[in-house]
This record gives structure tokens, C-alpha cells and sequence, in this order.
């Protein structure tokens, strides 16, 4: 765990954060789902294999970045003090409820990516699609994307060395069964 957590947060770091995010966390599930069945080959090797596959991801990056972004910021920054604080809190929980979507979205946006070889406008449309039609799937992986966060707010050792790899695998547990049956000409 600690490996693949490490070598996604270089691999972030090596394509810029910004134009890596997808392919990192792509070849992140990849070499967490491989490691999971138990290939029995080096990290290293999987994760450098899994992470050059996804290479072309960079537009996509850029747009779940801004997207991420845009949409904290009304969540971090003040509303102006004209505005009723009622409806100032009623805005930022609908952005805190986008983000967590946006979060689940990327997941399931990542797993086509990785299962289904789908091209980005596919995989956004087809995670939508799974997103609602697999709710009790999307509220676990909500769930563990929760008890992993407050758990890294908690420790920052935690959070650099295991979040990115346990909630990759939480995805691979909970998202495997429904990929299970799907095969992309659904």
C-alpha cells in the first residue's frame, strides 16, 4: 500500500499535478487491482506499465482539476456580506454535495477508463450512467472516500503513505462487482 501511494504521488508530481491526475489515479487502480489478484510482480514495474498507458489523459486532468477547483472555492472562500447567511449556507452545502459527486464521478470515470478502455467523453457519460444506476455502490464509495479523508485531516503520514492506495482499493472491492458483468459493448 505504502508503495503504490508513493509512486502515485510521484507520478503527480512528475506530470505536473495538474496533467496527471487521471493518468496517476488510472494507473493507480490498475496496479492496486493487479496487486489485489496477486500478479506477484514488482510495484514499480506495474505501476511505471500502468501509468504509461494513460498518457493521452491530460485534457481530461486539466478539466476534473478546474472543475475541483471552481467548485471548492465556493465552499472555502466567503460569500459577501450582503448576502443572508442562511443562503450562504445553503450554497455552500450544495458545492460541498457537487465535490463529493464530482469525487465519485472521478472514480467511476477512472474504473471506465481502466475496465472498459473507453475514450473520455465515454467514460464521463458511462460514469454518469453507473453513478446513478449503481447508487448503493456510489454511497459506499462515498462512504469510504469520508472515513479516508477524516482520517488523513487526522495524520498527514497517513494521508501521504496509505489514502491514495486505500481508497483505490476500497474502489477496486466495491466497483469490481459491478464491473464484473459489464464488458464495453454495453
Amino acid at each position: 500500500m505504502a508503495k503504490t501511494s508513493l509512486f502515485f504521488w510521484l507520478s503527480l508530481i512528475k506530470r505536473a499535478f495538474i496533467l496527471g491526475l487521471v493518468a496517476s489515479f488510472c494507473a493507480l487502480i490498475e496496479t492496486i487491482d493487479e496487486v489485489w489478484k496477486g500478479s506477484g510482480r514488482p510495484v514499480r514495474q506495474l505501476f511505471k506499465e500502468n501509468s504509461q498507458k494513460y498518457s493521452s489523459t491530460k485534457k481530461a486532468s486539466l478539466m476534473w482539476l478546474v472543475f475541483l477547483i471552481y467548485a471548492s472555492s465556493f465552499i472555502v472562500l466567503p460569500f459577501p456580506e450582503s448576502l443572508p447567511s442562511n443562503i450562504g449556507q445553503v450554497i455552500k452545502y450544495a458545492f460541498v454535495y457537487m465535490v463529493l459527486l464530482a469525487v465519485i464521478l472521478f472514480t467511476f470515470f477512472s474504473f471506465n477508463m481502466v475496465k472498459l478502455q473507453l475514450t473520455v467523453k465515454k467514460a464521463i457519460l458511462y460514469g454518469f450512467y453507473l453513478l446513478v444506476k449503481k447508487f448503493t455502490s456510489s454511497i459506499f464509495l462515498l462512504a469510504a472516500f469520508l472515513v479516508i479523508a477524516y482520517l488523513s485531516q487526522q495524520n498527514l503520514i497517513f494521508f501521504i503513505f496509505f489514502a491514495p492506495a486505500m481508497y483505490a482499493l476500497s474502489a477496486v472491492l466495491i466497483l469490481g462487482k459491478v464491473y464484473a458483468g459489464i464488458d464495453s459493448s454495453d
